[in-house]
């Protein structure tokens, strides 16, 4: 990811070194804590599963697959317009460089929505 390039530059020395252990290392990993423990916790549980687990179930699967659409409604879209900029073609719906298409036309990042929704 070539962000993380430019974030070490904000931090020299040691300082990046700090902010590599409390940031990268331990922040990100008490958030996969966080999310696995419930998991965890059902998984060694004696309790059926119930109507809210198959609805549970069922809003995650259905974010997963809404994901996967609005990422590749993008990486269409960008094919695309790439494939016109570099053919010199004229760019159509893809002048304004952005997608307004499909998901994209409910809400300006549906794949993140999805994402964090989960």
């Amino acid at each position: 990811d070539y962000r993380w390039a430019v974030v070490r530059n904000w931090y020299k020395g040691w300082q990046w070194e700090v902010f590599n252990f409390v940031f990268i290392c331990s922040f990100q990993l008490v958030c996969i804590l966080a999310f696995a423990v419930p998991g965890v916790a059902a998984m060694q549980s004696d309790a059926p599963l119930g109507v809210l687990d198959a609805v549970a179930a069922a809003l995650y699967l259905a974010l997963v697959a809404l994901e996967a659409v609005a990422d590749r409604q993008m990486f269409e879209f960008q094919t695309e317009k790439y494939r016109r900029i570099a053919a010199g073609e004229p760019a159509g719906p893809y002048a304004r460089g952005f997608i307004e298409t499909g998901l994209w036309a409910y809400s300006r990042h549906p794949n993140y929505f999805c994402e964090v929704t989960l």
